[in-house]
């Protein structure tokens, strides 16, 4: 099924690591004020004790924002098949060279006794793939002009004014999550096909298991997958300058930011696994295993594959987020100007594992050698510890994450700034 809905979301409010970083604004030290001096030259009457600014303003202005989320999900229910006792599904394909194929799709099949699946023509157990996407974008702008009376932005007197600004940011993300076929036989799990058996996100459970396949086996692991992405910039300008009294002045600012996360990683890996009874395996033409499993709880003398050819190969798994903050602000005027940058410390975290391919112990047969172009020495053997998953990242957290070293950087920023100012270093001295 499928649905299709509109979302918005911020970021929690009760977190204390949030709390603890815009803590670190209020910090002020035996008067001497840290946190004291204010961003906003407006504040600085008021928390500083110095002259506060006054104005009467009259102006005329617009402004425009648009935000639009798209969020589509596909999601599948498998069926589910149960049997006290033994459970058989055949497909005959009866005067009909076109049917005999039996396909079992994201289900669950399970019987007390034996489990039996008999094809005329193919075999196929795979998974299906459960999918979510997700695009937004928000867009805004506002300007105004005027005029003013008073004292605004380093002008003093009767004169003109303007500010400008504009957001715009695009989140973007799409998720593909498999949902495998799972086999279960109390005793012996047979697989039989004419034609070619395929296990692509599968899993096939029995004490003992046995296949018959006329054509080719293959074992192929499915990753699950989710990229993100997620880009804001925002700025703004403003400026004053008197007609009638003394000064002007002039101040900008622009914030960006952006997430971007990847994983790509083997959830379950496809496999057959045999108990007490191991496995006989009858191939007649090659046998494929991508990060598939052939594993066995017997003896290894109970254990045997039989094929024409053989070939294998591993899977590489990948978690990374990466985000970055920052921004910078200007100010000029009659008095002098400044100019502040402030880079959030990157956050930048990644793991790597690998799905190993493995075939349990026992009897490896090789019928057709002049087809087998990989050394039968180098697979591996040991089916513990195969499956080679990774970390994956919390959208959420990683978001409150990078939020936190944004005020962590902003506060380190300014602390320093200020203390410069107090003990009177100069741009570009040693300290």
């Amino acid at each position: 099924m499928s649905d299709s809905q509109h979302c918005s979301g911020s970021l929690p409010n009760d977190s204390w690591q949030l709390d603890l970083a815009n803590g670190m604004g209020n910090l002020s030290q035996d008067g001497k004020g840290l946190g004291k001096v204010a961003d906003d030259p407006s504040k600085a009457g008021k928390e500083g004790g110095g002259q506060t600014s006054f104005a009467l303003t009259l102006s005329v202005g617009n402004s425009h924002s648009r935000s639009e989320a798209k969020q589509t999900s596909l999601t599948h229910r498998g069926s589910q098949l149960t049997a006290g006792g033994d459970l058989i599904l055949l497909a005959r394909g009866d005067n009909d060279s076109a049917h005999g194929n039996l396909q079992i799709a994201g289900s669950q099949l399970q019987a007390g006794g034996h489990l039996t699946l008999d094809a005329k023509r193919n075999l196929q157990l795979q998974a299906v793939t459960d999918e979510t996407r997700l695009d937004s974008k928000q867009d805004g702008q506002a300007g105004q002009i005027g005029v003013f009376l008073g004292t605004k932005d380093g002008a003093s007197g009767f004169g003109i004014y303007g500010e400008a600004s504009k957001q715009q940011g695009r989140e973007k993300g799409n998720s593909d999550t498999q949902i495998n076929s799972h086999l279960s036989a109390g005793q012996t799990l047979s697989l039989k096909s004419g034609g070619d058996t395929t296990l692509s996100g599968a899993v096939a459970k029995g004490q003992r298991i046995e296949a018959d396949i006329g054509g080719n086996l293959t074992l192929q692991s499915l990753q699950d997958r989710d990229d993100y992405r997620n880009q804001q910039l925002s700025g703004g300008i403003s400026g004053a300058v008197a007609i009638y009294g003394s000064g002007g002045g002039m101040s900008a600012n622009v914030q960006f930011a952006r997430t971007q996360g990847q994983y790509h990683a083997v959830e379950e890996q496809t496999a057959l696994k045999a108990g007490t009874g191991g496995f006989d395996l009858q191939v007649g033409k090659h046998t494929q295993l991508n990060g598939g499993l052939i594993s066995s709880e017997a003896d290894p003398s109970r254990n045997r594959l039989s094929t024409g050819s053989l070939g294998w190969e591993d899977i590489q798994n990948q978690s990374r987020f990466q985000s970055i903050s920052g921004g910078a602000s200007m100010s000029m005027g009659s008095g002098g100007g400044s100019f502040k940058a402030t880079i959030a410390p990157p956050v930048n975290k990644q793991d790597a594992g690998r799905t190993q391919t493995a075939v349990a112990a026992g009897q490896i047969e090789i019928r057709d050698a002049d087809k087998q172009t990989q050394p039968l020495a180098e697979l591996r053997r040991d089916t513990t510890d195969t499956a080679g998953q990774v970390k994956r990242y919390d959208r959420a957290k990683m978001a409150e994450q990078q939020e936190m070293a944004r005020l962590i950087g902003e506060q380190g920023f300014k602390a320093i700034g200020d203390l410069s100012k107090q003990m009177g270093w100069q741009d570009g001295s040693p300290q």
